[in-house]
Formats: C-alpha cells, sequence, structure tokens
C-alpha cells in the first residue's frame, strides 16, 4: 500500500526532526557534563589551595567541617608518603583513599581520580591529590549534585523531545499540506484538462473515421465522395485548430508563449479581420505593439463567438480607453447566461453545456493571448442587449 505524498512528506520531516533533536539533546547533555565536571575541577583546586594553606600553617581537616569543607558534599585528608592518615575530616576513617601507584603521582603535581565509592560516604565522588610539603593533600566532593543535575536535564530531553516531535510532525503535516495544495491542484487541473481534450478530440477523430470508411465502399457515387472527403477535411480542420488550441494552452501553462512582437495598426488589423467575417468595424487610429498572428487569432475566436452564439449585426470597435486600447466585440443577441460569466473564460466551457458546437476552448485562448500581451480579457452583457467580449491592452504596450 503506497502512502500518501502527504504523509510521506510528514514523516520523513519527522524523521529528520527527530535525528535534529537527537542531535541537539546529546550536544546539549555532553556541553553541561563537561560543563559541569570542569567547575568541579576548579572548585576542587580552590578547596585544595585553601587546606594546603590550612596544613601548612598547623591547622586541623576535622575542624574545617561546615567552613572549607561541606559536611556531607565534600571531604578531605591528609597522608604521608607511606599513605598514612594524618588527619581527616568525618566521617572519612583511617585508611587512605590513595594507593601506592595515586600516592607517587600526587607527590609530583596534582592529580584527578573518579572513585565509585569513598569509605563512610558510599557514594561515587571525584578527589584532587596535590603534594603539600612532603605529605599528599586529598580534597574530594561527592558526585550526587552533578548526577541529580544531568538526570533533571536527561528527563527534560526525554518529555520535551517527544513532545516537540509531535508539534514538529503536526506542523510538518500542515506545511506539507500548504505546499502541495498548488501541486494537488495543478495536477488535478492537468487531469481534468487531458480528459476534457480526450473528449473533444474524440469526436472529429470518430467523424473522419466514419467518412473514411464509408468513402471506401465501392457502392458511393462520385458526389457523395465528394461530400465525404469534404467533411473529412472539416473534420481535419477542426482537429488541427484544436490541437493548435490545445498547444497554446499548453505552453502558457508553462509560460513559453512564444510573440513575434512588432508595431501594429489596430484600425488595419481590425479592419481586416472583420472583413473576413463580415462584421462591421469602428477603429481609432492607434499603434501597438504586439503578436499580429495572435492578435487575428483572439479577434477571429471572439468574432467567432458572436456569430456562433450571438444574433443580429456583429461590430467590432478598437478604441483607447483609460489608459490602454480595448477591442470590443458587440453582438446584438440574447448575452451570457449570468452563470456562465464567471467562467467564460475557463477551459472547455460552454454557456450552453449541452451544445455540441464548438470546442470551449475560444475564449479561453483569447484570454491566454491577452495575458501573453500583458493585457486582460472580459466579457459582460450589453445594457441594450446582446454581448460584449473585449481584450485590453496595457498603457506600455501602446505607442
Amino acid at each position: 500500500m503506497t502512502l500518501p505524498l502527504r504523509i510521506r512528506l510528514t514523516l520523513l520531516f519527522s524523521l529528520a526532526m527527530a535525528l535534529v533533536l537527537a542531535g541537539v539533546g546529546w550536544f546539549a547533555y555532553t556541553r553541561i557534563a563537561t560543563d559541569l565536571s570542569r567547575t568541579l575541577d576548579q572548585q576542587l583546586r580552590a578547596r585544595a589551595q585553601d587546606l594546603s594553606a590550612l596544613v601548612q600553617h598547623g591547622g586541623s581537616l576535622r575542624a574545617t567541617q561546615g567552613r572549607l569543607v561541606e559536611s556531607g558534599e565534600s571531604f578531605a585528608q591528609l597522608v604521608t608518603a607511606r599513605g598514612q592518615v594524618l588527619d581527616a575530616t568525618p566521617p572519612l576513617g583511617r585508611r587512605s583513599l590513595l594507593d601506592a601507584s595515586a600516592l607517587r603521582r600526587a607527590r609530583r603535581g596534582e592529580l584527578f581520580l573518579d572513585r565509585p565509592s569513598v569509605p563512610g560516604l558510599d557514594e561515587p565522588a571525584r578527589l584532587l591529590a596535590v603534594p603539600a610539603g612532603g605529605r599528599v593533600l586529598v580534597t574530594g566532593v561527592t558526585l550526587e549534585n552533578r548526577a541529580e543535575t544531568l538526570n533533571s536535564v536527561r528527563e527534560a530531553f526525554l518529555i520535551g523531545g517527544p513532545v516537540a516531535l509531535v508539534l514538529a510532525a503536526l506542523a510538518g503535516f500542515l506545511l506539507a499540506g500548504a505546499a502541495l495544495r498548488p501541486f494537488e491542484a495543478g495536477v488535478q487541473r492537468e487531469r481534468r484538462f487531458v480528459a476534457d481534450a480526450s473528449h473533444q478530440l474524440r469526436t472529429p477523430l470518430s467523424l473522419l473515421t466514419m467518412e473514411l470508411e464509408l468513402a471506401q465502399r465501392r457502392s458511393r457515387s462520385p458526389e457523395e465522395l465528394r461530400e465525404a472527403l469534404a467533411s473529412a477535411a472539416d473534420s481535419t480542420a477542426r482537429l488541427s485548430r484544436l490541437a493548435d488550441g490545445l498547444l497554446l494552452l499548453a505552453n502558457a501553462d508553462d509560460g513559453r508563449v512564444a510573440l513575434k512582437v512588432d508595431e501594429l495598426d489596430v484600425a488595419d488589423l481590425a479592419r481586416r479581420v472583420a472583413e473576413r467575417h463580415g462584421a462591421q468595424v469602428e477603429a481609432e487610429p492607434l499603434v501597438v505593439r504586439g503578436d499580429a498572428l495572435r492578435l487575428e487569432q483572439a479577434l477571429t475566436n471572439m468574432l467567432d463567438n458572436a456569430r456562433r452564439h450571438g444574433g443580429g449585426e456583429v461590430t467590432l470597435t478598437a478604441a483607447q480607453h483609460d489608459g490602454s486600447v480595448e477591442l470590443h466585440v458587440l453582438d446584438n443577441g440574447v448575452g451570457f447566461p449570468s452563470a456562465f460569466l464567471t467562467h467564460a473564460f475557463e477551459r472547455f466551457s460552454r454557456g450552453d453545456p449541452a451544445s455540441a458546437d464548438g470546442s470551449g476552448l475560444g475564449l479561453a485562448i483569447v484570454e491566454t493571448i491577452a495575458r501573453a500581451h500583458g493585457g486582460e480579457a472580459h466579457a459582460a452583457n450589453r445594457p441594450c442587449g446582446g454581448a460584449d467580449v473585449w481584450v485590453a491592452l496595457p498603457l506600455r504596450a501602446v505607442r
């Protein structure tokens, strides 16, 4: 069973966060343990200096309990070179804390030692042995406080780590959802686009196949063959237009609409397209920068849409308005259904879903071409009746 991409990303993010938290916890724990050990050694050195001065002046270690040595936590012992205990703080006994080897090393300089247990205390301890006028002074401290501190740190990480990991996993799940939402929407849009394109291609392909199969029959007359070939040619032309439109929209999705930009006479462009479609034209003398073939394609789609679904006379106008050049196609029909206006430029959308007339790509291509020129496409119903579809080119594209 394959897990959803969002779950897989969350698990991957959680694993990465677990490794990060474990690494941070280990580093912090090790750093705290090192700092505690360093502080402990500094305390032992300071205490050894004080006690060395004390014993050099004939002072007693027993009398220091509570002043230089804390009861129950630290201790001290003065021994001879042979290991005989001369003085010690309670509750240490008369047994030397150092063996013969440690004594020899301590007489040459300071020596740190860790002991799992100290007689009279039964606790792990850290010792510092230093030479003191032919003798050896041993100071020590139990490691109970250090162990309690490290246990508290470890418990904090063991409790806080999983909580932080759960919160990080939840945040990762939400972030993955937010990051994947556009991707999933794009995939869904592409699937719908492919499905709609397949549906649109199926009809002309079926007609073309049927006409070619009928044309192969020997019983058909020359007139019937000419009609079949004409129908096949229409289907082929429709397929060609549909393929060109699909390619344009696919390139637009990838941001790759190639334009051959040049200076264009808007009035001449409008008249040329309007004449081919038998439409009236009202155009101001304007010059814009754009792709002539693409703008002609957009205007052709707008006029074709008006002739197919509008009524009465169709007019193409071109004028400058609010800092842009607007090219309007007006008809005198019943106008667009009100619910259709909000998605008139969506791909494969039709005012009448039951109609098989057209591919539903005409206005979508118009908007794509307008956006490629840095402009916009709009559709509205005229107050006096009929539809109004127009493209607006920005002022920067106008001379």
